[in-house]
């Protein structure tokens, strides 16, 4: 299944400018540790998503990263014990805030990254995705495009699997036992499913003749001006990002008392902001502005 969905304005970029794109976004996300930071750049790539309308396709899949991200929090907060503020005693068990706070900080930078990965999912088509990467990692691209759509796929099937169990009178309510029933046959179903899909993409590999001879491609990328200014502000994005991690701007401690996120912001970081929202500025312009056709 593809969620890839044609006619935005950002898909006229060329290729390998929305890989570029994502990848700084996601090494922003990965070196950032002060979550006041982390949040201004996520609001920056929702409006940026916003701005070219497929916001809400990505936001389905926030609903998925909620739930994981809690399973982390209360796991985060059973076993890590670092930090000296307890906010909850009980016997011999506590919670430190601190940890609660490295808990949700992580979190958020999960949330971050698997919305960024929904992003890309709906700017960048496979196939032409997959063509770029396997003139550099070979038949070994097959597998991390595949991987890249897995999670997205999957949550669409069991979103899906579980209206048709809805109307069959399937309320997935009642007692604990009941529930575990109810989502068991869910699982059950997707396992089916993905089995077909694998057999179905087993012959549609072969019928094709895929890994006999020397991949084509249909058509040829070119680069425009527009994706020369994007790849230009995500290099620079990506030198500021590698020398804010150098120079010592994103020493920010959680243990044994986590530092104030409001103190840790320096002008680089508001420099680097507002490099990241001239990503956003710029497509506007480009949408509605004279440069929109």
């Amino acid at each position: 299944m593809l969620n890839f969905s044609s006619g935005k304005f950002i898909q006229r970029f060329n290729t390998l400018t929305n890989i570029i794109l994502i990848l700084t976004y996601i090494i922003g996300f990965l070196l950032v540790n002060n979550i006041l930071i982390l949040t201004v750049i996520l609001t920056s790539l929702i409006l940026l998503s916003k701005v070219n309308g497929i916001c809400k396709e990505i936001f389905v899949f926030f609903r998925f990263s909620v739930f994981i991200a809690l399973i982390i929090i209360i796991f985060n907060l059973l076993v890590n014990k670092n930090g000296g503020t307890r906010i909850f005693i009980f016997g011999d068990f506590f919670i430190t805030l601190e940890s609660f706070y490295y808990s949700l900080f992580m979190t958020s930078r999960l949330i971050s990254i698997m919305i960024t990965f929904a992003f890309g999912n709906q700017i960048i088509n496979p196939d032409d995705a997959f063509n770029i990467i396997s003139k550099i990692f070979g038949k070994s691209s097959l597998v991390m495009s595949l991987v890249y759509r897995l999670s997205f796929s999957l949550t669409n099937q069991i979103s899906n699997i579980k209206e048709i169990e809805f109307l069959r009178g399937n309320t997935f309510e009642g007692s604990f036992y009941k529930r575990i029933k109810s989502y068991g046959e869910v699982v059950n179903i997707l396992f089916l499913s993905s089995l077909e899909d694998s057999l179905e993409l087993a012959e549609a590999m072969y019928s094709r003749g895929y890994g006999i001879s020397k991949r084509s491609s249909y058509r040829n990328q070119n680069f425009t001006f527009r994706d020369y200014v994007i790849i230009l502000i995500c290099i620079i994005l990506i030198i500021l990002l590698t020398a804010y991690q150098i120079l010592g701007y994103n020493s920010f401690k959680f243990f044994p008392e986590f530092d104030n996120p409001l103190k840790g912001v320096t002008m680089y970081d508001v420099m680097i902001l507002l490099i990241f929202y001239s990503l956003v500025i710029i497509n506007w312009w480009w949408i509605n502005g004279s440069d929109k056709n």
